[in-house]
């Protein structure tokens, strides 16, 4: 039970405050709905859709009871993008994240029967929680295109600025 309202609490979290940013609000998003108020239509942003539904996902798979290798599948392409979204995260802490996650799902399994181990699930609820915050770090998505101007489209540089001061750092 307590799972799951931290799931429901993390979901409404994220709702509140990340995804209806635009529409100032659940309670006033589900008030325009029910007044069947039709904004002008508005084109979404390709950043708010796939934060959505990446995060949502993500959400979905750190509150789970039970995992099993596949459900790596479902949500491996999506952790780079969530890490980089973050920028408070520092750089050394997304990539040790990267590196718990693919040592609990690949490395860390029992070898002969291949299910987890100690060590594995230890790594595994680490890199979750420092997923979970990543994700509850990042700024909100812009929501709609143009939505302060044209110049909005332009894309946003964490993985360039990041890549950039990791080689002056290295020479």
């Amino acid at each position: 039970r307590v799972q799951h309202a931290l799931h429901l609490g993390t979901l409404a979290f994220l709702i509140s405050r990340r995804w209806c940013v635009a529409e100032g609000g659940l309670p006033k998003l589900l008030s325009h709905l029910c007044q069947r108020a039709s904004p002008s239509p508005r084109m979404l942003h390709p950043e708010y859709i796939l934060t959505v539904l990446l995060t949502c996902n993500s959400v979905g798979v750190i509150f789970c009871r039970s995992l099993h290798f596949q459900f790596y599948c479902w949500y491996a392409h999506s952790i780079p993008f969530l890490l980089w979204r973050s920028q408070r995260l520092p750089l050394s802490i997304k990539l040790a994240c990267l590196c718990l996650l693919e040592y609990a799902w690949s490395y860390g399994l029992d070898r002969v029967e291949g299910t987890s181990t100690q060590a594995s699930a230890i790594c595994l609820q680490l890199a979750h929680g420092c997923l979970l915050v990543s994700i509850i770090a990042a700024p909100a998505p812009p929501t709609y295109l143009y939505e302060q101007g044209p110049d909005r489209l332009a894309p946003r540089n964490n993985v360039t600025n990041e890549v950039t001061a990791l080689k002056e750092h290295l020479n």
